[in-house]
Formats: structure tokens, sequence, C-alpha cells
């Protein structure tokens, strides 16, 4: 589990909302883990970068639910959960990202 789709391109967990809905859920061995390895800053902005990746993932965890606010594409907004397999742990995701662009 390394990564979500989103209009034939591999985006990783943590980027758009619903990677970061499932990587959220993951127990917390699990996140470390990835987040050791994960170098999204690089490709995808300071936004990114370890620090508010953590602070968007505790956030996820309070609301059930997570957001991104023109994380990804200037001006968007997207919202996802997590969908739980029958032992708990985040299977799927669900997911609505309309192309809003709000103030235009």
């Amino acid at each position: 589990m390394c990564s979500t789709r989103a209009s034939a391109v591999d985006i990783p967990l943590g980027v758009a909302s619903a990677g970061l809905a499932i990587l959220s859920h993951l127990p917390e061995r699990e996140l470390e883990a990835y987040l050791a390895r994960a170098e999204l800053e690089e490709s995808w902005g300071e936004a990114h970068g370890d620090g508010p990746l953590r602070a968007r993932v505790a956030e996820t965890r309070q609301a059930g639910y997570a957001t991104n606010s023109g994380l990804v594409v200037e001006g968007s907004w997207g919202m996802a959960s997590a969908v739980f397999d029958r032992s708990s742990a985040p299977a799927l995701q669900r997911s609505s990202a309309p192309a809003l662009r709000r103030g235009r």
C-alpha cells in the first residue's frame, strides 16, 4: 500500500485526501515505517514535509475523515474517509474531489 491512483497518476499516500484517509488509520508502527521511507517534500512541496503531514494525520484521526484544500491542485478541494475490512483495517477509501475553485 504505497499510493492512490487519480487520473492515471500515482499519488503517494498522504498527498491527497484519499491516501491521507488510509494513512491516518494505519497502526502506528506501519505509519512510522511509511513516513521513514516516504520522500514527499521533494516531489510535492514543503506542505508535504514530515511536520505538516504528521499534523494532517493527527487532524484526520481526530475528525475521522481527511480534507485537502489545494495541496495537489491549487484552488481544488478534496474530502475522503477510509472504508474498513472485517479485521478493522483500512482497506479502501471513499473520496470526493470536485473541481471547485473558490473565489473565482
